[in-house]
């Protein structure tokens, strides 16, 4: 049986690559926004910096739009890995335009307050000393097929 996908990619004069599939027999989404950098990339006295700066992207504006996203089910979530971090969104299509607004938001700069920095370091932290897998990742498989074709895997 023939798939109806259809994938597009390009590269954005600010060297942001996109990588959009097409599926018109659903009707959801995954977006993702993938960075080449993880916990290989900590310095060595500063072990979790990546992953402290995945959590700090969800502060400000991104944590407001995180959680209006999520109280309409839209799972969204982060992970950083040995070579990669990763922010991604996925719900229905009716939330596609505020699911990229949240990623876009992710790219702004802005000044992140000493207290809330503290208060994500010690969750970093914990999740480090609890080493727990981040199990509803690995359960989103719409989010893995995207990151494979975003990898070139």
């Amino acid at each position: 049986m023939a798939s109806s996908e259809s994938q597009q990619s390009l590269v954005l004069r600010n060297g942001l690559k996109v990588v959009l599939v097409a599926r018109p027999f659903g009707k959801g989404f995954t977006a993702c926004l993938n960075f080449r950098a993880g916990r290989q990339d900590d310095p060595a006295d500063a072990i979790g910096v990546a992953h402290l700066a995945e959590h700090l992207v969800f502060t400000g504006k991104t944590k407001v739009l995180s959680r209006e996203l999520s109280e309409q089910s839209v799972y969204v979530n982060a992970t950083t890995a040995q070579q990669r971090t990763s922010f991604y969104v996925s719900g229905h299509c009716d939330f596609l335009n505020k699911g990229m607004r949240l990623l876009a938001s992710m790219l702004e700069v802005r000044d992140i307050d000493s207290e809330a920095c503290l208060h994500e370091r010690e969750i970093v932290h914990q999740e480090m000393v609890d080493n727990e897998p981040d199990t509803l990742c690995e359960r989103n498989s719409a989010y893995w097929k995207l990151n494979a074709r975003l990898s070139g895997d």
